[in-house]
């Protein structure tokens, strides 16, 4: 039988074959993207940390910044395991980006500008860090710490301390851990689910540590005169209420006569003699300072959309306050 691939043979087989041959190809395509898409390892938000430089903070050494952040001294991410993808982002001028992004859920804390700033005629002054409060849930610091003392008290028993890893539950600690990756494709077998567990008990320690750490560096901050606060105070929707018309002023009071001051904002300036300074990394733009001045770093609130990693913003600013400052406490 004379089977040679001959020109005209080929000619003709594409002739009255070629719909059976993209059919084969489209069928082949969908094969592989479904098999990709049931055998890859899928981020849920709560496992990606974002972070954002306001337009008024200097970006000019993020690359630097952000490899300090996903490798420590001994080459490891400085957030636990939870955390599969962290993300800087510079707003520009583009705030229309930035509400999208944090109204969606994309944002876990930014470096703003606590700088004051006054138009002609006007009797108040602004600053871009109210306008992020007034506009964003944001924690306050002294919330941030009660919140993750309540998320990680389900792991002890009742009265024990639960900033103190020692009181952790094995039991209680590996319940959580595998019901939360039983649709996690890197804990399939029993050794991932092993070693995958090994891994959620350091996260705890680590946080509980970091927790503890925060705890006392705003139990320091209660000391200090008020012009070496570490923290960043201010009243939600003052500003607001301040520049609202007429029309909204009673809607703003309404909403401003149901806050009191809080602590927003970790001053970065108050960071000093650590192992980096604060200048080489946040200042502000168009400003003839060369120190961190008037630079705060604040927290997006959305626990109830994230709530097992909601803290690893504790370790982000954990890693800041130890790498930037030199508290005994953090030694």
């Amino acid at each position: 039988m004379d089977n040679k691939i001959t020109k005209a043979r080929l000619s003709s087989f594409m002739a009255y074959s070629w719909i059976t041959l993209i059919i084969v190809a489209v069928a082949a395509i969908l094969a592989w993207e479904l098999l990709f898409a049931f055998g890859s390892v899928k981020l849920s938000r709560e496992e990606s940390f974002y972070y954002y430089y306001d337009i008024n903070v200097s970006y000019d050494n993020f690359a630097t910044f952000n490899n300090q952040l996903l490798t420590d001294n001994d080459g490891d991410q400085i957030f636990s395991y939870g955390i599969q993808k962290v993300e800087p982002t510079y707003l520009l001028e583009n705030y229309e980006q930035f509400i999208t992004l944090v109204k969606g859920i994309d944002g876990d804390a930014m470096f703003s500008s606590s700088k004051r700033n006054s138009k002609e005629g006007q009797e108040y002054t602004t600053s871009q860090v109210d306008s992020i409060i007034d506009g964003f849930l944001t924690y306050d610091y002294d919330k941030l710490v009660s919140d993750a003392k309540a998320y990680l008290s389900k792991y002890v028993e009742q009265g024990q301390d639960p900033l103190n890893f020692s009181n952790f539950s094995i039991e209680k600690m590996e319940t959580e851990f595998l019901n939360r990756v039983k649709n996690d494709n890197r804990f399939r077998t029993k050794e991932q689910k092993r070693e995958g567990f090994k891994k959620e008990m350091q996260r705890l320690e680590d946080l509980a540590n970091a927790t503890k750490r925060l705890s006392l560096l705003l139990e320091y901050d209660n000391t200090l005169p008020e012009n070496d606060k570490v923290f960043y105070k201010y009243r939600r929707f003052e500003q607001s209420l301040n520049s609202a018309s007429e029309s909204e002023k009673a809607e703003y009071e309404e909403a401003y006569n149901n806050t009191t001051t809080l602590r927003y904002g970790l001053n970065l300036v108050k960071l000093t003699g650590g192992k980096y300074n604060t200048q080489d990394f946040f200042r502000l733009t168009n400003s003839n300072t060369t120190t961190s001045e008037n630079t705060v770093l604040i927290i997006f609130d959305y626990y109830e959309d994230q709530p097992f990693f909601q803290f690893e913003a504790i370790t982000f600013v954990d890693y800041i306050v130890s790498s930037f400052g030199s508290f005994s406490f953090y030694a």
